[in-house]
């Protein structure tokens, strides 16, 4: 019987575009590689494939995932309002408003 076991978690991860991906991940200060669409974070304590939308990890990175996550979002908004020329107004690092004159 092993001494320590590492227990992985797969979650569902709707990261389709590595362009927003990389800019979440540069906003946040993470390195990263990238080996046939899959993002290869902290060498391989976390796992993004961008072809099935998933992420594998190690238990102890949920916190740091959930951040990603919440930096693709944050990304893929500021995307989306530049491309239909909104104005994005930010309260806070999670908190926008978007209008369009």
């Amino acid at each position: 019987m092993p001494c320590w076991e590492v227990n992985l978690i797969s979650v569902e991860f709707k990261a389709k575009h590595l362009d927003v991906l990389e800019k979440a991940l540069q906003e946040i200060n993470i390195n990263y590689q990238i080996n046939k669409n899959i993002v290869n974070i902290g060498n391989g304590r976390i796992n993004i494939n961008l072809t099935n939308q998933s992420a594998e990890f190690d238990k102890k990175q949920q916190s740091l995932v959930n951040e990603i996550k919440r930096a693709y979002t944050r990304q893929a908004v500021i995307k989306a309002s530049n491309k239909k020329k909104w104005i994005l107004k930010f309260h806070d690092k999670n908190k926008m408003i978007a209008k369009k004159y």
